[in-house]
């Protein structure tokens, strides 16, 4: 029996990696200030095992978050987040008569600067259908407060939002057996809110911009003394980005950490391709049993 030569071998993988995409290069003119993988770069991080005391910043600000509570490794994660193994679980109840009495959450308190351009991207699978918290909030991921000066990624009864002081936006309705990815990003007044990598909506910012990253937390609001606005679920692959919209000009969606899904045609060029060299096996493995 004859073997499929590498050059055809070669024709049916450059097919694949040109019809389903590859991971995203990052644009030197975006500053990725934060960027938690909660596991792909934490030290002997496994499935199943307590998050480490600090999970790491892997991007330029070196801006690590320290654990509260007992966050677990997980490896549940979507098939489009780039280049992920792990993600993080964070499991809270709340306690008699409010939050839970040892939250489960990440945060730092540690200070960035933002530029005019700034957002927040990430990958989240709630795993409950609206929020422990008597506020109906639940932080996945804050820049500051969401509620005053800051903002953030939640979830508020059964729905994804975007909250930045009094401005509230709603993405996307919870599921709880699918991840999501959602970003928010603000260039000068202009606010842009993203599902899947696709722009959602676009307005005019109906709040002061915010110009210090003063904390970051996952899974809980830390500007409450109670740690409140618990989050259930996973949370991954959280970045916080900052630019000069002047000096970088537009923003592109390409910069999120999400894989593209192939369209039908490219599939069908691809089954085309792999049939094509099939067939070509077969012609071949004929005429050498002939």
């Amino acid at each position: 029996m004859m073997n499929l030569q590498p050059r055809a071998y070669g024709m049916v993988f450059g097919c694949a990696l040109c019809l389903l995409g590859s991971p995203v290069a990052v644009g030197s003119a975006v500053v990725f200030g934060d960027y938690y993988r909660l596991g792909d770069d934490d030290p002997g991080a496994a499935a199943g095992n307590t998050g480490n005391a600090t999970t790491v910043d892997s991007a330029l600000w070196r801006l690590d978050l320290g654990r509260a509570g007992a966050p677990a490794y997980s490896a549940d994660t979507s098939s489009r987040a780039v280049g992920s193994k792990l993600s993080m679980s964070f499991v809270n109840s709340p306690g008699s008569g409010g939050p839970a009495s040892s939250p489960s959450y990440y945060s730092r308190t540690s200070s960035a600067s933002l530029q005019t351009g700034y957002g927040l991207e990430t990958w989240v699978k709630s795993s409950v259908l609206t929020p422990v918290d008597s506020s109906g909030y639940a932080v996945i991921a804050a820049v500051g407060d969401p509620f005053a000066d800051g903002f953030g990624i939640l979830q508020h009864g059964s729905n994804y939002v975007v909250r930045a002081g009094t401005m509230e936006k709603t993405l996307a309705p919870v599921s709880t057996d699918k991840w999501i990815h959602l970003a928010y990003v603000r260039t000068f007044n202009t606010d842009d809110f993203y599902v899947l990598g696709a722009l959602l909506d676009e307005a005019a910012s109906s709040t002061p911009a915010t110009t210090l990253a003063d904390t970051f937390a996952l899974g809980a609001d830390v500007f409450d003394a109670q740690h409140s606005d618990l989050f259930n679920g996973l949370i991954d692959e959280t970045r916080l980005l900052t630019y000069n919209p002047l000096a970088a000009g537009a923003f592109s969606p390409a910069e999120f950490l999400i894989s593209p899904v192939p369209e039908p045609s490219s599939l069908l060029l691809l089954g085309c391709a792999v049939g094509f060299i099939a067939r070509r096996r077969a012609r071949r493995e004929f005429w050498n049993r002939s």
